[in-house]
C-alpha cells in the first residue's frame, strides 16, 4: 500500500512553467548609468527627459520609452550609455542585452583600474562604448588627481583606444 502512496504522489507532482513579468507601459524600471558625465534620454513614447548627472547614477525610465528604445535597437542599449536593473526585464530581453551586460564584469570603475594588467586589457578589447566613455573620463580625472600611476594600463587605454593619455601622464 505504501508503494501505491508514493507512485500517487510522483504523478501529482508536476513542474510549473515561470510566467514571464508583465509591465505595464508606465511602469517605471530603474536603469543605472555607465557613461562618464551627464546623460540625458528624451523618451520616444512619453517625450519624459530622463537624466543621469555621472556614471553609477540611478533614473527610472518608463517601461514604454525602453521598449522604444529595445524595438530600434537603440545605442542606448546596445551600446549601453545605462544598464537595466530589473533583472526580470533583462532576463526577458535576454538575447539582446545578456551577450552585452556579460561583457561589463566590473559594476564600479574603481574596480576595473584595479584589475590586474593581463585583465585590464582583455577587458578593454571589449568594452562596449558606453562604458569606454566612463572609462576614459574617470582615467583622466585620475591621471589628474595622481590616482593613476601604473603607467602600463595607461599605455593600454592609449593603444586600445587611439587615445594620448600618455602625454598627460608625463607632466
Amino acid at each position: 500500500m505504501a508503494n501505491n502512496t508514493n507512485k500517487n504522489q510522483d504523478t501529482e507532482t508536476k513542474t510549473v512553467a515561470k510566467k514571464p513579468k508583465k509591465y505595464a507601459p508606465g511602469d517605471a524600471i530603474e536603469c543605472r548609468s555607465v557613461t562618464g558625465g551627464e546623460l540625458i534620454l528624451v523618451g520616444d513614447k512619453t517625450k519624459l527627459h530622463y537624466t543621469w548627472s555621472d556614471y553609477g547614477d540611478t533614473a527610472y525610465v518608463e517601461y514604454q520609452d525602453l521598449q522604444a528604445l529595445q524595438s530600434r535597437k537603440s545605442g542606448f542599449l546596445t551600446k549601453p550609455r545605462f544598464m537595466i536593473e530589473d533583472e526580470c526585464l533583462v532576463e526577458q530581453w535576454g538575447s539582446m542585452l545578456k551577450p552585452i551586460y556579460d561583457k561589463i564584469n566590473t559594476k564600479n570603475i574603481e574596480e576595473f583600474f584595479n584589475l590586474p594588467i593581463e585583465k585590464f586589457e582583455a577587458q578593454l578589447k571589449t568594452m562596449p562604448t558606453g562604458l569606454k566613455e566612463a572609462v576614459k573620463t574617470r582615467a583622466v580625472q585620475m591621471i589628474q588627481s595622481d590616482e593613476l600611476y601604473d603607467i602600463r594600463k595607461v599605455r593600454a587605454i592609449d593603444t586600445a583606444w587611439g587615445t594620448d593619455f600618455v602625454a598627460m601622464f608625463m607632466k
